[in-house]
């Protein structure tokens, strides 16, 4: 399959590749992949940032060791100068994206850094670079003379959210006013927005029709009916620019949240807990049916859970790879289920976040004390009930891609504080009055960043971000139409 790089690579090269090969050979070139299970792991991270690319199957003996592989490592790429740029001979493939940093050394002396360089440009396979002065070193441009070396030090991060403006010419008031709206939103960035014309590849798309705006993910179709329409929001009658502007700007700021926290989940990965933390994957489907004068098959309660017991008859969801072989459609009342034990040697703190079809983040964990994974093989049960029918107001909730991120950190001792990022689901976005609650971490800033829209455009990431990582795992919500094929 060919399709664009996702946004967050931040390369200016967006024509497409195959998704496979371009995967493969990241995981391949990247010297720490040892098992085809690691291979798999750093595959499925990849496919998991696109909208809709079918995802592979591996199947045999995924612990055997990669021919070749390595379990770690420097990766170090050849640099030489052209002209007056510095070119490296690596590119998204390896990492280097847009706003990447990385150390310079000369290949006699390649642990010594000698100078840095930020990139600027990058393809799949080869990128600009732009010497930078850090750590109080600065370029020498007799250096260019030199054999150098490149090595990462800190990833790319874009976490621009690009918005689409509607195709269609304003012709009534209520449009124009839209129109206008966005303008002021995109000249002011508001929440690391960023608009663009309707032809652009963008993240998310507008369409003004029917009195609504609508709010269509990139790679999706526009839906306007039925249980699976797009989400949208009414426009007053007679609304001004200020009136649309206020309407916008609270979900405009909520998609680019939620697609800014998938974007760091495929730029950190399950990193070194990998290995410590086994996660376990299983679905319960329920079979109940509405009762006489609902208005949906789905107009019903679901049953309840003892949130500590995973229930007979729970059937895996998880391959060998520890990924899930085939993206799952699951429907109302059904219940994705993760076992986690932590192997190590040191408790693990785990986030658990819940993204919803319409860009919504939850948190899933316990309400008071969190989740604190012990050592010595503790497991601890986290359940996600599937609900497309809020019970309280009978109407439907949104349906399509829903996905939970695992963020990860390893604590030091039992003591410590934890590492609780619960408040990125806070829904007053403009506050950040539990910004930073719970114990500071190289991995807040770099979500703070993403999720509030205080990152710097096209700015970078620590390429380490110490014991931490984040899992990612997808599904597909569907309506009880769908549910029943």
């Amino acid at each position: 399959m060919q399709k664009n790089l996702p946004r967050g690579y931040g390369t200016s090269e967006r024509r497409p590749h195959g998704v496979l090969t371009f995967y493969l050979a990241q995981a391949m070139r990247s010297g720490r992949v040892a098992t085809f299970r690691d291979l798999a792991h750093q595959v499925m991270a990849g496919y998991e940032q696109f909208g809709q690319a079918p995802t592979p199957m591996f199947e045999g003996d995924l612990g055997a060791a990669l021919p070749g592989g390595a379990g770690g490592g420097v990766m170090r790429w050849p640099v030489k100068a052209e002209g007056e740029r510095l070119v490296v001979g690596a590119g998204a493939v390896d990492g280097l994206t847009r706003g990447a940093v990385v150390g310079l050394a000369t290949a006699e002396a390649p642990e010594v850094i000698v100078a840095h360089a930020r990139v600027t440009a990058a393809g799949a396979a080869k990128a600009d670079l732009t010497p930078i002065e850090r750590d109080g070193k600065a370029w020498d441009p007799a250096l260019a003379r030199e054999s150098l070396l490149a090595t990462l030090v800190e990833k790319g991060a874009d976490f621009v959210f690009r918005v689409a403006r509607p195709p269609r010419t304003p012709t009534t008031a209520e449009e124009r006013a839209v129109v206008a709206a966005l303008e002021g939103l995109g000249a002011a960035h508001v929440g690391g927005i960023d608009l663009v014309d309707a032809a652009e590849s963008a993240d998310l798309r507008l369409f003004v029709e029917e009195g609504r705006v609508w709010f269509v993910d990139d790679d999706t179709d526009f839906v306007k009916s039925g249980r699976g329409q797009s989400p949208s929001i009414g426009l007053p009658a007679a609304a001004d620019e200020a009136t649309v502007r206020r309407l916008l700007e609270r979900p405009l700021a909520g998609f680019a949240k939620a697609r800014n926290l998938v974007r760091v989940a495929g730029l950190v990965g399950p990193g070194p807990l990998a290995s410590t933390v086994r996660i376990e994957g299983f679905v319960t489907l329920d079979d109940g049916v509405a009762a006489s004068g609902a208005l949906a098959p789905d107009d019903r309660e679901c049953p309840k859970h003892d949130p500590s017991v995973l229930p007979a008859g729970a059937t895996p969801l998880l391959d060998d790879a520890g990924r899930t072989s085939r993206m799952p459609t699951l429907g109302h009342c059904d219940t994705v289920w993760f076992r986690l034990t932590n192997l190590g040697d040191k408790p693990v703190d785990v986030t658990p976040l819940y993204l919803d079809g319409a860009g919504g983040i939850a948190y899933l964990g316990p309400a008071t004390d969190g989740i604190r994974l012990e050592p010595g093989g503790v497991s601890r049960l986290v359940p996600v009930p599937i609900v497309t029918w809020k019970w309280s107001k009978r109407t439907p909730l949104p349906i399509g891609r829903e996905r939970l991120l695992m963020v990860m950190v390893e604590v030091e001792g039992r003591e410590a504080l934890p590492a609780d990022f619960r408040y990125l689901a806070q829904r007053a976005l403009s506050t950040g009055l539990n910004r930073g609650a719970g114990r500071a971490h190289p991995l807040t800033g770099l979500l703070e960043g993403a999720s509030f829209g205080t990152a710097k455009r096209g700015g970078s990431a620590p390429a380490s971000l110490g014991t931490a990582g984040i899992v990612d795992f997808t599904w597909q919500g569907v309506a009880p139409e769908a549910r029943a094929k």
